[in-house]
């Protein structure tokens, strides 16, 4: 590890021709997730490149203290990096390659704050292109507005505003919480799930202290590996000897009654983005959305929501999870809300875009 931090340390002043940084970092890619031709994961490299150069890699680990940000970790996330970066190259090729891209999204690639949201963009125009889809990305609109692509159906064009729902705050700090006392429970370095299996909307403070008091019994009792679940969480954890460590799945999102419908209005709230004449489709990518149970309840509460006097220009909704399929290792199920309410119906068209983003990446 300190020769590693001190690696980090020397590249934060790497020169502009020197060798790639990410080559330094990563070496020979023989991932076996990235499913592949060494030349084809090349020329997804190569994409990358005319982006995240050694010169933004010495401003990208500059605009921080200490060792600055991680661009593997930014680009590729924690539990399979190497898949999701070179599957975020490939993107940029089949969209036409990083020259023929919109100045504006390449800026947006670039900076943390607002990666993750630029690439699911890009991953989700790389799907719909894979299906044989025509993609226009940021048409603009007669209202002047933009929207983030629109797609060639069987008849018109189809436009797509993509938003991305994440847990509030009260939420994400409650996860942070129960991560942080399983983890003292444990001192040495763990793996394995813990996967709630119902909403905690009542005292969920209580119950998570209740189940890390479980935790902590069980491991004074037997040690490792741990092993039980109830009617509200299964718990399955043991050494880690590699890969990724403790994963909390199914306690995200899962805050008082009023925030589910606070964060789905949040969602319908982009149909401005779509034009007032035309086919509209709003793609949902909620990064909590992994248990079948929280979408077929999303599904239900979004319906009834929908206005018929607000909601008339959006044919659709798809709730995808690209953000969760990052990883990987998780295929995720997109779920359909065909609108009763639209001006225009594409019912049809919904139904396949929603099976472009489920079937790609095929070497997924």
């Amino acid at each position: 590890m300190e020769e590693r931090i001190k690696k980090c340390m020397r590249m934060k002043r790497i020169f502009d021709d020197a060798a790639w940084w990410f080559d330094i970092c990563v070496g020979n890619i023989t991932d076996n997730s990235v499913k592949l031709s060494g030349e084809e994961i090349l020329e997804c490299l190569s994409e990358l490149k005319k982006i995240y150069d050694n010169k933004w890699y010495r401003e990208f680990r500059g605009s921080k203290t200490a060792l600055g940000p991680c661009p593997i970790a930014m680009m590729g996330g924690i539990q399979s990096p190497i898949f999701s970066i070179v599957r975020l190259g490939q993107n940029l090729k089949t969209l036409g390659g990083v020259d023929n891209l919109d100045s504006e999204l390449i800026e947006r690639l670039k900076r943390l704050n607002t990666f993750l949201d630029a690439s699911i963009e890009v991953e989700v125009g790389a799907c719909f292109v894979e299906a044989g889809y025509k993609v226009e990305p940021y048409p603009i609109l007669p209202s002047g507005k933009k929207c983030d692509m629109r797609v060639r159906g069987e008849n018109d064009w189809i436009y797509i505003e993509i938003t991305h729902l994440r847990p509030s705050k009260r939420d994400f700090k409650l996860n942070m919480e129960f991560t942080d006392k399983v983890h003292r429970v444990i001192p040495e370095e763990i793996s394995g799930i813990i996967k709630f299996a119902k909403p905690l909307a009542l005292q969920p403070d209580k119950l998570i202290d209740k189940i890390a008091q479980k935790i902590e019994e069980e491991y004074t009792r037997s040690g490792l590996p741990i092993k039980f679940k109830n009617a509200t969480v299964k718990v399955e954890l043991r050494k880690r000897e590699k890969g990724r460590g403790l994963w909390v799945e199914g306690l995200s999102f899962f805050p008082p009654k009023d925030e589910g419908r606070h964060l789905i209005e949040r969602a319908l709230s982009e149909y401005e983005q779509l034009p007032e004449e035309g086919f509209g489709v709003i793609i949902v990518n909620p990064g909590w959305l992994l248990a079948p149970q929280v979408g077929e309840g999303m599904v239900e509460r979004l319906k009834g929501l929908l206005n018929p006097n607000l909601h008339t220009r959006v044919s659709g909704i798809i709730f995808s999870n690209k953000r969760a399929e990052r990883s990987g290792i998780i295929k995720t199920v997109p779920s359909v809300v065909i609108n009763p309410y639209a001006k225009r119906r594409c019912d049809h068209d919904i139904e396949r875009l929603a099976e472009a983003l489920f079937k790609y990446p095929e070497w997924m």
